[in-house]
């Protein structure tokens, strides 16, 4: 699509801090629409040949960082909000900054510069961007967060005709809505053939594992699954399975497929987060009395454990697209690569 009037576009920005002044206590920030909706809003800094550049933000956000204890203990005696003891010596405070998305160079592009986009900042963009049927997203079977733009409607459907995966460094040319980086994208499909051949070597075990669980005991369920949480993390126990834990999760499942299935399974419905495996796994007491017997856990996990599989056993072929196409959606691992290099899709 051509002719864009994104609400984002550098010559309009320029236009609002000629005409308006900028808000009371600041000498650089400006709103992006009313001037009453201060949560939308940028601000005008330069690039390094002295051009106005212009931050979008959208409301506040919160970031924990480092803090000492002289300055806990201050806060606390204040009864300021944020500061934490976290233990062992270290502690932190929660700092409050705005939320600035990315920015708006000199060339009419807008680069994605944030580490996260949350549904109401993708709702936000998707009003910037200003085009009939389109929409700022999350779409787990496109990789993530992504621009697209689409033609029908509810009653015969929906076609898209672009659809852009959105990471930190995409860039949009505002007259077209388009990237104009050097992307691709990469979807894998189950090679039929290889996937039986693979698939054929674990038939017999994963009938036996589905026979083990049938019969398998809660206690020794939770005494199992505790066990692999704690070769998987034998140092510092993590509380919740955020990112460093989920890789950890993923690296032995794939250590362990090859020599022990069961070990491979557990790892897996605690990476997937099955039922409460990952609460029986860290020891949650209240976890290990559920009402769920294993078999429970098994048919749960049974499917993502056989994706695991297939993935460890490289049955795939890869079909690739290039920029600004609108590829399909996709029940395996979507993966983007700028310039050959892979990103992380927000």
């Amino acid at each position: 699509m051509s002719n864009v009037y994104n609400y984002l576009n550098y010559e309009r920005l320029t236009d609002i801090v000629k005409k308006n002044k900028p808000y009371r206590r600041t000498t650089d920030r400006y709103p992006l629409s009313y001037r009453q909706h201060g949560y939308k809003c940028f601000f005008v800094k330069q690039d390094e040949a002295g051009n106005n550049e212009y931050h979008i933000a959208y409301q506040w956000r919160w970031t924990e960082e480092d803090s000492t204890k002289e300055e806990y203990e201050d806060g606390v005696a204040k009864n300021l909000y944020g500061y934490r003891d976290r233990g062992n010596g270290v502690y932190t405070k929660w700092v409050r900054d705005w939320g600035i998305i990315g920015i708006v160079r000199k060339d009419n592009t807008f680069e994605f510069t944030t580490d996260r986009l949350h549904q109401g900042t993708r709702y936000f963009l998707s009003s910037m961007f200003n085009v009939n049927k389109s929409d700022v997203t999350s779409s787990i079977k496109h990789g993530g967060a992504i621009y697209k733009e689409y033609t029908g409607d509810w009653r015969d459907g929906f076609t898209n005709t672009k659809v852009i995966p959105l990471f930190q460094g995409q860039r949009i040319d505002l007259a077209t809505n388009n990237s104009t980086l050097n992307y691709e994208v990469q979807l894998p499909y189950v090679n039929r053939q290889r996937s039986k051949e693979a698939m054929a070597q674990y038939k017999d075990s994963l009938n036996v594992a589905e026979l083990f669980f049938k019969t398998m005991t809660k206690e020794i369920f939770s005494s199992e699954m505790q066990e692999v949480f704690n070769e998987v993390y034998p140092d510092e126990k993590p509380n919740w399975r955020d990112k460093d834990a989920a890789d950890k999760l993923v690296a032995f499942i794939k250590s362990q497929i090859g020599t022990d299935l069961y070990k491979a399974m557990y790892a897996t419905m605690m990476y997937k987060g099955t039922l409460n495996a990952w609460s029986i796994g860290a020891g949650n007491p209240y976890a290990i009395s559920s009402r769920y017997d294993p078999f429970h856990y098994f048919k749960s996990a049974k499917t993502s454990f056989i994706k695991q599989l297939k993935l460890e056993n490289k049955v795939h072929d890869i079909k690739t697209y290039g920029a600004n196409e609108a590829y399909p959606s996709n029940s395996w691992e979507v993966k983007v690569f700028v310039d050959g290099k892979q990103v992380k899709v927000y």
